[in-house]
C-alpha cells in the first residue's frame, strides 16, 4: 500500500512540472524573492527605490500588472 502512495506522490510531481501554470508561478514567486534582497541591498546602499504598478493593454485584447521602478540617490 506505501509503494502505491509513493507511485501516486511522483505521479503529482510529473504532472506539476508539466504544468505551465505551476512553473510560471514558481518563476513568478522566484523573481519577486530576488527582487525583495535586491531591494534590501539598495537600502544598505541608502538608494530610494520607488515602484509603482499599474495596469496595461496587451495586443491580446486583455490587460496585465506592469511594474514600474524608479531609483533615486541623493548627491
Amino acid at each position: 500500500m506505501q509503494e502505491s502512495g509513493i507511485g501516486d506522490i511522483d505521479k503529482l510531481v510529473d504532472q506539476l512540472l508539466r504544468d505551465e501554470d505551476y512553473l510560471l508561478a514558481k518563476e513568478l514567486k522566484h523573481k519577486i524573492d530576488e527582487l525583495n534582497h535586491l531591494f534590501i541591498q539598495a537600502e544598505r546602499q541608502h538608494l530610494d527605490v520607488e515602484l509603482k504598478t499599474s495596469k496595461m493593454d496587451v495586443p491580446s485584447g486583455g490587460t496585465v500588472n506592469w511594474l514600474e521602478l524608479r531609483i533615486l540617490k541623493e548627491l
